[in-house]
C-alpha cells in the first residue's frame, strides 16, 4: 500500500482543503489495510482496503462566518480486481464506490 495526504490553507481565504490518495494491492481480504483519512468534525473514518485498487478523497472546509462553517467530503474507491463490491444488502454492481458527506456547523 502506498498512501499520501496533503493539506492546503491559503492565508487570505477562510478555506482549508485536504486531499488523500492511496493505492493498494493485496492478495485477498485476509490481508487487508486500514488507513486513516480526514473526514468531518467529530467523525472518524478508517477504510478497510483489500484487493487491488485506488482510493481518493477530498475534504473542503469553509468558514462562512464566525458562527457558520460548511465541510464537504467527496471520496471514491475504484477496484481493479472485481465487478461487485460488498455483500448482501450492501452489494454494489460495478467496481466503483463513491461517498459524499456534507456538514453545516453553527456555533452558539
Amino acid at each position: 500500500m502506498f498512501s499520501q495526504a496533503i493539506g492546503w490553507k491559503p492565508k487570505n481565504l477562510p478555506v482549508r482543503t485536504d486531499i488523500y490518495g492511496s493505492w493498494f494491492y493485496t492478495d485477498d481480504y485476509a490481508v487487508r489495510f486500514r488507513s486513516f483519512e480526514k473526514t468531518l468534525l467529530y467523525d472518524f473514518y478508517s477504510p478497510t482496503l483489500s484487493g487491488r485498487g485506488f482510493r481518493l478523497s477530498a475534504v473542503v472546509q469553509c468558514e462562512l462566518t464566525k458562527r457558520v462553517s460548511v465541510t464537504l467530503k467527496i471520496a471514491n474507491t475504484q477496484y481493479a480486481d472485481r465487478e461487485k463490491i460488498g455483500t448482501g444488502l450492501e452489494e454494489i454492481e460495478g467496481n466503483k464506490k463513491g461517498d459524499i458527506y456534507l456538514q453545516v456547523r453553527y456555533k452558539f
